[in-house]
């Protein structure tokens, strides 16, 4: 077998990461909205990047292309914003079916009338980065003069 040392992994200011200092766990990760594969793709690209830089990958193409030679010795930023802009990537390009299961119960939390929830859905995908921000994504229904509410309530 080969051994390798991975990165250190540090917050935005560059200090280690803890779960003593309020850092997630990949279980808080997906309680906050998360995909667990945007979480596998995002914490693969710590200290590691493709020949080609592509980012979103799937476990596959993961397998395919990792190389431990191009491991960083550099500390490894865990940036929160990309890895929310990273779940963005895959919710968009997320199958309906498994999209709808998962955004109507966040979605029927926010609105509370009788509404074509899949509408309301398919407005907000491209805007979501994380399931739970569809209390202040879905802010702008009621009343709102961007989206006539009879578009999408009865």
């Amino acid at each position: 077998p080969v051994y390798v040392h991975c990165p250190l992994i540090t917050d935005e200011e560059h200090k280690k990461l803890s779960k003593r200092c309020g850092h997630s766990s990949f279980e808080d990760l997906l309680e906050q909205g998360f995909l667990p594969e945007c979480i596998v793709n995002f914490v693969a690209l710590l200290g590691w990047s493709p020949a080609d830089n592509q980012e979103k990958m799937t476990m596959q193409e993961m397998i395919e292309k990792f190389d431990y030679t191009k491991m960083s010795k550099s500390p490894a930023v865990f940036d929160y914003g990309k890895l929310k802009w990273l779940n963005g990537e895959y919710i968009k390009e997320m199958d309906d079916d498994r999209y709808m299961e998962m955004a109507l119960p966040h979605i029927k939390k926010v609105v509370t009338r009788d509404c074509d929830y899949e509408k309301i859905a398919k407005m907000v995908k491209t805007r979501i980065e994380v399931f739970p921000r569809y209390r202040s994504t879905c802010r702008f229904l009621p009343g709102s003069t961007r989206v006539r509410q009879r578009d999408v309530c009865s």
